[in-house]
């Protein structure tokens, strides 16, 4: 019986796609583990950016410190990648480098089967794996495995996104729309435009839903025409499909809150600010639209004494208060510098529409090349 199922042409056609996948994964995980080994003996790899040292202090401070006296600038950028790191300190030591660097190889080559998988679902195995091998062998990615940057993370969430899209269309249990709302709700903790997904996300199922109230209407119209002796039992149909769809939203909407809650809470609990942001977009606008900086290049001005974002929040936020002479929550600081971004494109328009043809042209123009190490 077993040999007759192994001679199945279904069964030889999953058992050869199940083989190229697994070759396939493990080529990823072997080119990442060869850039891993070369990382760990670079000196390049301890000469951390500005974002990498920020990270590791933030994760260090969190092991150290009581988290009721986390320091202010550990609240100015997102805050999870963060969290992650200050897990593997604990639980690595001395070692946490090469654990580091492990795990996010992990997570990439987990990046590498949800891209199959998305194109699977999509046009078939072969897609899936023309697409897990185009993406094994990028060299950005096997880059940033070996870095304490949130690049990967950042990836396999975006990955992970259209994956858990596509398969919760067709389910309808509560527990799986709460677990995607969390999901997309966590996501603004990694990196904060992932609200960008939830927005999607939200819109996309609605015009769902509004085709399929349409399309539910259409045939309901058919059903009484054809059968009006029925109608009571479609009309008792149709108040089920309703009302397992309010509890499909409200389930997703429950679990959209619940992070959103907790980081809304830490926020206000420590540098009270009512949002679940960072407060580093008034900044980060002002970095690109201000009186010293006309082409919009991502250079820091020149009351900013270190390009750190320890550095620069601080020289931000002490410029801010000595230009109104007053003293400034985070929000106020924020606000201030968003406002002042803002004032200068206004006055500028011709010089912001220019930037910002010039900034797409440069973004489809050509790649990234993973040169920082």
């Amino acid at each position: 019986m077993i040999a007759s199922l192994d001679s199945h042409p279904l069964s030889r056609s999953h058992h050869y796609y199940s083989r190229i996948l697994f070759t396939l994964l493990s080529l990823a995980f072997l080119l990442r583990l060869l850039h891993l080994s070369q990382a760990l003996s670079s000196p390049l790899t301890y000469q951390l950016s500005p974002d990498e040292d920020y990270y590791l202090a933030f994760a260090q401070q969190i092991i150290n410190a009581d988290m009721s006296i986390l320091d202010r600038a550990f609240y100015f950028m997102d805050p999870l990648y963060g969290y992650f790191l200050s897990f593997i300190l604990t639980l690595s030591n001395e070692h946490h480098i090469p654990i580091i660097f492990l795990i996010q190889t992990l997570i990439d080559c987990s990046t590498c089967y949800l891209i199959y998988r998305i194109g699977q679902l999509i046009k078939g195995n072969t897609t899936g794996l023309l697409s897990c091998l185009i993406y094994l062998c990028s060299p950005l990615a096997i880059m940033f495995s070996a870095s304490f940057l949130k690049v990967t993370l950042v990836t396999w969430f975006i990955t992970l996104w259209v994956w858990f899209t596509l398969n919760i269309i067709h389910s309808s249990k509560k527990t799986n729309w709460l677990a995607y709302g969390f999901f997309l709700g966590l996501g603004i903790s990694l990196r904060s435009n992932l609200l960008l997904l939830l927005v999607g996300s939200l819109a996309f199922f609605s015009i769902l839903e509004v085709k399929k109230n349409t399309n539910k209407k259409q045939s309901e119209k058919k059903s009484i025409a054809l059968n009006s002796q029925k109608t009571d039992s479609t009309c008792s149909k149709i108040g089920s499909l309703h009302h397992t769809e309010n509890t499909q939203w409200l389930s997703l909407l429950i679990g959209i809150a619940l992070p959103i809650a907790a980081l809304t809470l830490r926020n206000a609990w420590h540098i009270e600010r009512w949002s679940p942001m960072p407060f580093n977009s008034g900044i980060v606008l002002h970095k690109l639209y201000n009186s010293e900086n006309q082409s919009a290049q991502f250079q820091t001005p020149s009351f900013v004494s270190i390009d750190h974002p320890v550095n620069m929040l601080h020289d931000y936020w002490m410029e801010a208060e000595r230009r109104t002479s007053n003293t400034m929550t985070a929000s106020e600081m924020e606000s201030y510098w968003r406002n002042q971004a803002i004032d200068y494109i206004k006055s500028h328009p011709g010089q912001f529409i220019s930037n910002t043809i010039t900034k797409f042209a440069a973004y489809f123009s050509s790649t990234s090349h993973p040169d920082n190490r």
